[in-house]
Parts: structure tokens; C-alpha cells; sequence
């Protein structure tokens, strides 16, 4: 080794003070930092190495997860061989989130209590403490009691939080305080009860609120939607529900309810002007109105006259053997003139099959949107017979600057039927020069409507 380079290591070995904690001696804001890439556990385990060390987890904005970073630990006593019991496991794991939120001032960033929490005295208290402690995310399920758990007060009255996402609870009656959650930003609510009055009550007293997504709630009948901020709206399994209207949402653009919801519901979008995306409409749904006052005339239900240009994503469910649902689709296909995206999952049509009208796409006219703005096309659950095959040609003959079809069916691995129905379509003859047309195996996903199907997992 060079005789410059040994003289440099001797030099940084004398300046290292011997038998001293190096990490020791960083200031308490890099530590913290340090921790804070750390599990709950982890950071809060330092506190054993020494005094100092007993109190810089409580300098860490904190991430309450009540997973595996709290999970039950024997004791070397206990016999592995015996299962263990769910009720040790959920008393020790209380125990330890009474202790943390007790011994650490705060900041809670966010917390999720999953387990079956909600028969416990401690779940309200936990709330009001997590509530003085600036929590930011709260993701709770209550789903060990056999009723919705009732929400603590306290949990309106908090300003910091921006995010929170609730299961098996229930909104206490209006009034609620005002406002109540001033900076919530993103509202979840899995097999809620809350009635129209709460829900109302709730969107004029959010005023920062963007996304709203009611899951398989119930208690609910007619929604009026009146929202400043609102840019999502999210419906499932709210077969309840007979009338939603969107009266006042000046920045709503995702509109997303599911087929069973629409079926029972009338939807009437009256004060909407930027929604870009709305499914997953069923062709059989009571009504759609876009106008005010409301279009009692059933055969009006999709007036061509009702423009809506700011839409770009639909999704639609159809049967295309059921005359009123291929007239009803038409019709609605004309009120979006800027529509660039189509999702249309297709009914079984065995059962209707002697009705069919297979010259009835043949007679339509090109839409607005065919000839400018649609470019992507998906068919699911796509069956291959004259009535949905019609349709799909009809697209490709007419969609001029069309870039991709995509046909899910679960025909697509016979090879000669999938060469039949490419005849069929007449792709030499298409609109769109650049056009691809996709005949795929169905994969299951002919149920769900793509732009959420992370809400739905």
C-alpha cells in the first residue's frame, strides 16, 4: 500500500474517538428521518438502546397500521404447538394501541384499524385521541359487531383530516356540526347506513371534499347531490336508491354507478358542465336526464337534441336483441358528441334470440363523435350473433379515426370461429385505415367497468 494513502487511514482512524457511538451523535432531526423509514415496531424498539433513545420514536409522525407490525408475540412459555387464540391476539394488539396513542404526542399521519375492534370500549376513545393528534388518514372497518358502530362526535369536529375510509358504521342525524370536516379531501363508506337527509347534510358541510364513493350502503332513497369541490362520484350496490340527482357539482367529472344500482334509479344531471365520464349505464335503467325540468316521456328518455360535450369515457350494459335498449342506446350515443371512449359489457341474448333485429345498425346514420373523437372501443362478454356483431361493424364502418376494438369472448380460442367473425366485420372496408381490431379470451372481466376497477377490489 502507498505510503500517502496508510498516512490518510491513520489519520481518520485517530480522529475516530474510540469505543463511541458514531450514530449517537447525529442531532435529533436526522434520527428522527431515520426512524422514520422504520415499521411502527422497529422505531419504537430503539428505545431500549439507551435514555435518549427512549424518546426520539415519539419525534416520528407516526403510521398506526394495526397489521403485521402489531401482531401478537408468545411469550417462550406458550406451546407452539397449539393454535392461537384470535382473542389474545386482539386484546394484546389493543392494549398496544392504547399505549401508543397515550405515550406519543403526535403527529399521527394515518391509521388503520381493521380487526374486530368495534365491540370495545377503548374504539371511541381511540378516535378522540387520534383526533387531537392531527391524523391526516383514517381507514377503519367495524365489521365484528352485528350492527353499524355509530360514529364518536368527535370524529366530524376534526380539521387535519384529509382522507378517510369507514366500514359497518353509521352517520348520526343531521345537523352535524358545521363544518364538518372542513379539509376532507376523500370520503369512503363500505355497508354504511345513512339516510338522505345525513348524506345531504354531509356534502353541504365538506367543503373541501373531491371524491365520494357510497359502497353497498344503505338507508338511502333519493340523493341530491349539491357539491362545490366534487370531482368523483361513486355508487355500488345501492339498489335503494330511486332517484339521484346531480343539481349543483360544477367539477364533477367521474359519475360511476353500477348496473345493479341503475336499474331502480332515475339519474338526473342538471348542474355537471365538466363530468367527462360516466358508466356503467344499463340500457334498462328507469331514466336519464340531462335536462330540468324532467322528460316524462319514456320515448324522449335519450332526446338527440341533449348535447353533452364535455363526456369522453361511457360505459354502457346492453342487450342488443331488446329493441328499447338498442333504441336507447343509439339515442345516447348522439348526446355525446365528443365521446373518445366506449365500454359496453353485453348481455346473454340466448334467451331473446327469435327477436333479433339484424338489420336495425345498418339503418343508423354516423354519430357526431364517430367521425372526430372516438378512438378506443371495448365489447365484453361479446357472443359473436348478428345483433352484438352488427353493432361492432357498425362502429368499424363508421368510427373514422378509431384506433383499437377490443371483442372479449369466450369463443376467442377457436380459431375458426375468430376468422368467421373477422370476415364478417369487413375490416378492408373500415372507417379508420388504422383501426385494430382484438378478438380476445374473456377473462373474466366483462363485470367491471375499467376506469375503477381499483374502487371495486
Amino acid at each position: 500500500m502507498p505510503a500517502k494513502k496508510r498516512h490518510r487511514e491513520s489519520d481518520l482512524e485517530s480522529d475516530m474517538p474510540s469505543g463511541r457511538d458514531l450514530i449517537g451523535l447525529l442531532p435529533d432531526c436526522i434520527l428522527a428521518q431515520i426512524l422514520s423509514l422504520l415499521s411502527l415496531k422497529e422505531s419504537a424498539r430503539t428505545s431500549v438502546l439507551c435514555t435518549r433513545w427512549r424518546r426520539l420514536w415519539t419525534l416520528v409522525p407516526l403510521r398506526l397500521l394495526d397489521d403485521d407490525s402489531l401482531r401478537f408475540e408468545r411469550t417462550p412459555c406458550q406451546s407452539y404447538d397449539a393454535p392461537r387464540s384470535l382473542t389474545d391476539d386482539e386484546a394484546w394488539c389493543a392494549r398496544s394501541i392504547t399505549q401508543i396513542l397515550s405515550s406519543h404526542p403526535g403527529p399521527i399521519r394515518s391509521c388503520r384499524l381493521v380487526r374486530r375492534f368495534s365491540d370495545l370500549p377503548a374504539v371511541d376513545g381511540w378516535i378522540q385521541a387520534l383526533t387531537r393528534k392531527d391524523i391526516q388518514e383514517f381507514f377503519a372497518s367495524f365489521f365484528g359487531a352485528p350492527t353499524p358502530h355509530p360514529l364518536p362526535p368527535s370524529l366530524f369536529r376534526c380539521e387535519s383530516l384529509r382522507k378517510l375510509n369507514l366500514g359497518n358504521c353509521r352517520f348520526p342525524e343531521p345537523p352535524l356540526p358545521s363544518p364538518t370536516f372542513p379539509n376532507l379531501r376523500d370520503l369512503t363508506l363500505r355497508f354504511a347506513f345513512l339516510t338522505d337527509g345525513a348524506i345531504t347534510n354531509l356534502l353541504s358541510n365538506c367543503p373541501a371534499l373531491q371524491s365520494l364513493a357510497l359502497l353497498r350502503c344503505s338507508g338511502l332513497s333519493r340523493i341530491t347531490i349539491r357539491s362545490p369541490c366534487l370531482c368523483s362520484l361513486t355508487l355500488t350496490r345501492a339498489n335503494s336508491i330511486k332517484r339521484l340527482a346531480v343539481e349543483e357539482a360544477p367539477d364533477l367529472e367521474r359519475l360511476m354507478v353500477t348496473e345493479d344500482t341503475m336499474q331502480h334509479t332515475a339519474i338526473e344531471i342538471v348542474g355537471a358542465p365538466k363530468l367527462q365520464l360516466l358508466g356503467c349505464l344499463c340500457m334498462s335503467l328507469r331514466k336519464l336526464d340531462f335536462t330540468k325540468p324532467r322528460i316524462e316521456d319514456a320515448r324522449r328518455l335519450f332526446n338527440s337534441s341533449i348535447l353533452v360535450h364535455s363526456l369522453k369515457i361511457l360505459g354502457v350494459r346492453v342487450d342488443f336483441n331488446e329493441g328499447y335498449q338498442r333504441y336507447k342506446l343509439s339515442r345516447l350515443l348522439r348526446c355525446f358528441p365528443c365521446l373518445e371512449r366506449l365500454d359496453v359489457e353485453v348481455v346473454d341474448m340466448g334467451s331473446t334470440y327469435a327477436r333479433q333485429d339484424l338489420n336495425y345498425w345498418e339503418r343508423q346514420d354516423s354519430f357526431n363523435c364517430l367521425v372526430h373523437h372516438l378512438t378506443s372501443v371495448t365489447l365484453k362478454g361479446f357472443l359473436g350473433q348478428a345483433a352484438d356483431l352488427g353493432f361492432a361493424r357498425f362502429l368499424i364502418s363508421k368510427a373514422q379515426v378509431l384506433k383499437v376494438m377490443t371483442l372479449y369472448c369466450a369463443s376467442a380460442s377457436r380459431k375458426t370461429w375468430v376468422e368467421d367473425k373477422r370476415s364478417y366485420l369487413c375490416l378492408d372496408t373500415r372507417a379508420s385505415f388504422d383501426a385494430r381490431v382484438i378478438i380476445a379470451k374473456d377473462f373474466n372481466l366483462r363485470d367491471v367497468f375499467q376506469p375503477w376497477n381499483s374502487l371495486l377490489d
